[in-house]
């Protein structure tokens, strides 16, 4: 890319290879990450990736809600008190977690409610059929931290929403950029 010319480089795949290796070879352009991997907190930063190299980078990538907007969003609420309800051992305090530990919980959460959808969406003669004509047919839904997720006819990935971040430049965080945009 430096032998090129290129002022930008685009990553469709791993963004930690690549941030690894411009860096060691003292790329100087922009940098846009696909990657799912580029919006993890701390993932770059990890790999020895310096913060201030990621302040020329931007992430367009699956959306990870925020602590701020987990706390919010009312259904990651409703599925910690169903959980705390069961009087575990160590009830869950989302006030008390990071941002990684509460964006895992959430993706438990979406786990319990997308299968608890589909299989009554599916009704009481469960096969593999059964299941695939539920998600065909689920359309819109709503899932705890999760923007505008949707299943059809082929499509069986809920996921629906990206975000731009921008890497915070003494830290290395990815940092969203405006609100999740639902791009299906």
């Amino acid at each position: 890319a430096r032998a090129d010319g290129a002022d930008t480089v685009v990553s469709v795949s791993d963004s930690v290879l690549l941030a690894v290796a411009l860096e060691r070879n003292a790329y100087e352009g922009a940098m846009v990450f696909l990657g799912g991997d580029a919006s993890t907190s701390g993932t770059l930063v990890a790999a020895g990736v310096d913060p201030a190299f990621l302040a020329r980078a931007v992430a367009v990538t699956v959306h990870r809600p925020t602590l701020d907007e987990l706390v919010a969003d009312p259904l990651v609420g409703e599925c910690i008190d169903d959980y705390n309800s069961t009087d575990p051992a160590e009830p869950i305090d989302l006030d008390a977690m990071g941002e990684a530990e509460a964006q895992i919980l959430a993706l438990t959460c979406q786990t319990s409610a997308l299968v608890e959808l589909l299989l009554t969406e599916a009704g009481p003669e469960l096969d593999p059929d059964a299941v695939v004509a539920a998600a065909e047919s689920l359309g819109r839904f709503e899932l705890p931290g999760m923007v505008g997720p949707s299943l059809g006819p082929g499509k069986f990935t809920a996921g629906n929403a990206v975000r731009i971040y921008d890497f915070d430049p003494t830290t290395g965080t990815p940092v969203p950029r405006g609100a999740p945009i639902v791009v299906n």
